[in-house]
């Protein structure tokens, strides 16, 4: 009987590294997300991440840390944290190559713009956040990137260039 030949495993970031180069090639991003599209980008390597509504003209909104509702460009919501973390890029929800969006989640995400709510990392983050944005209601039962992953439009993440 032939036995299986263990394959090398990479270490946890060079694995994330390669990942992310791989999804920048060029063939695998879009221009641009969808208005009303969910983006995300990585933070701390990828234990965690951030997530917001696009909303058009190169800006995402998203709840800060601070509880701030910020409309930002794709660079600052990359650089959350003060720019200490990993992510290289911004991913936006698509269907095959075509990113999905609905202008009244757009609609929904600006008229939160400049609001301050009470962060809470387990509570009331970016994800609760995102998720009122994507269904109009408070989502009280979101607070992980898996359940904004469960209200996807589309069928995979694709890296906005």
């Amino acid at each position: 009987m032939l036995q299986k030949i263990p394959q090398p495993q990479l270490p946890w970031p060079l694995s994330n590294l390669l990942r992310s180069w791989s999804d920048n090639q060029p063939a695998r991003c879009i221009a641009e997300p969808a208005v009303g599209g969910i983006v995300c980008c990585e933070l701390l390597f990828d234990l965690a991440s951030h997530t917001g509504i696009y909303v058009g003209n190169g800006n995402v909104v998203h709840l800060d840390g601070d509880g701030r509702v910020l409309c930002s460009s794709a660079h600052i919501f990359r650089e959350r944290l003060d720019g200490f973390n990993s992510a290289i890029s911004v991913y936006t929800d698509c269907l095959n190559m075509t990113p999905q969006g609905c202008q009244k989640v757009a609609d929904r995400a600006k008229a939160e713009t400049g609001k301050r709510y009470p962060y809470h990392l387990l509570d009331f983050n970016c994800h609760r956040f995102t998720a009122r944005c994507l269904t109009g209601t408070s989502a009280p039962d979101v607070w992980l990137f898996a359940q904004i992953e469960a209200l996807q439009q589309g069928n995979g993440w694709r890296v906005w260039q």
